[in-house]
Parts: C-alpha cells; sequence; structure tokens
C-alpha cells in the first residue's frame, strides 16, 4: 500500500510546521516516505 498512518510525531512536526506558515509535505516512496518543510522566509526590516 502507498498510504500509511501519521503518528504522533509526525502529527506534531506538521503543526508547528503549519503553526509558522509553513507546508509539510509526507511524500510515500516504496520503501518508506519522508518529509518535506516548506517555509516562506519574510525579510523584516529592522
Amino acid at each position: 500500500s502507498d498510504s500509511f498512518r501519521k503518528g504522533t510525531g509526525l502529527t506534531a512536526i506538521e503543526e508547528r510546521t503549519v503553526l509558522t506558515d509553513g507546508k509539510c509535505i509526507f511524500p510515500a516512496q516504496t520503501d518508506g516516505f519522508s518529509v518535506v518543510n516548506i517555509f516562506s522566509l519574510k525579510e523584516e526590516n529592522v
């Protein structure tokens, strides 16, 4: 099967990523899956 169940650890990663305006993707592969976190960097003038 190409699907998997997210456990507590992966759910926590996803929640923290979303809270910081990022995206979390879990691409499934034949030998498992990987975790991809995408963030936008915002330039701040100080």
